[in-house]
């Protein structure tokens, strides 16, 4: 919805990872949990749950509502050239 923010680590893992590097036209590299999110710390999707098979964030299902700290966000890091 073009929010910018943060995601929660609730229930992430490589799958939800890898689709999001894939929106970007991007490969995973490696992501992390408990990561604290700094500044205004918006979280903007929490208990992201993606398939295989989706192809970007949109085809994923979250929360807009959140139960999460500042000590919950996800890092990732993608490589390539982009979309």
């Amino acid at each position: 919805e073009g929010a910018e923010g943060y995601v929660c680590d609730d229930g992430f893992e490589r799958e939800e990872a890898e689709v999001v590097c894939r929106h970007l036209g991007l490969e995973l590299r490696g992501f992390s949990t408990s990561a604290e999110m700094v500044g205004d710390a918006t979280i903007v999707m929490d208990d992201l749950s993606c398939t295989s098979s989706a192809e970007d964030v949109s085809q994923c299902w979250y929360l807009t509502d959140h139960d999460c700290s500042n000590f919950e966000g996800v890092r990732i890091s993608c490589v390539g050239d982009g979309a």
